[in-house]
């Protein structure tokens, strides 16, 4: 679903001042994700909640509702705590540029915020430290840009410059 182009500026109320490092831009895409093996036995989900999807063991739907420079804003319906490492799997579409395949990234879970009794949570979430965590998280930004009509995107491609494509 594409909605306009938005840029978010958050005030985090646990301290008051501070903004968010990142310009956030809103989007809405379904995707899949499942507590990283490296901290599946401190995070186990419930195969209630959970299934095999595109060969990752308990995967859970969630949607990315928003995107910057430095990760991806997510609503689930299952609560994951902070700190947890999350490998988010957005799957390729069809019948578009975005047609290439799935990418995966391995996210660290900042933030876990109720957004409804339903329940329904936001999970802020940033890109993981490692190298190769910053090189896949780079690529599924530039997924996230592409799909949402970002034209960064577009002049990243056209130039050379900016974050790495498949």
């Amino acid at each position: 679903m594409n909605r306009p182009r938005e840029a978010i500026t958050v005030q985090n109320p646990q301290t008051p001042g501070l903004i968010r490092q990142h310009e956030r831009h809103r989007c809405e895409h379904e995707a899949f994700a499942a507590v990283a093996s490296a901290h599946a036995e401190q995070v186990s989900l419930s195969p209630v909640v959970s299934e095999t999807r595109g060969g990752l063991s308990g995967a859970m739907g969630v949607t990315i509702i928003d995107y910057s420079a430095g990760g991806v804003g997510l609503r689930t319906q299952v609560f994951i705590p902070k700190r947890a490492l999350l490998t988010l799997v957005l799957p390729g579409g069809a019948g578009s540029s975005a047609s290439r395949g799935e990418l995966r990234a391995v996210l660290r879970v900042q933030r876990v915020m109720m957004l409804d009794r339903s329940p329904s949570y936001y999970l802020g979430t940033s890109l993981d430290e490692t190298p190769e965590g910053q090189r896949l998280g780079l690529r599924l930004i530039a997924r996230l840009m592409e799909l949402s009509g970002d034209p960064a995107s577009a002049e990243s491609r056209t130039s050379g410059r900016g974050v790495a494509r498949d």
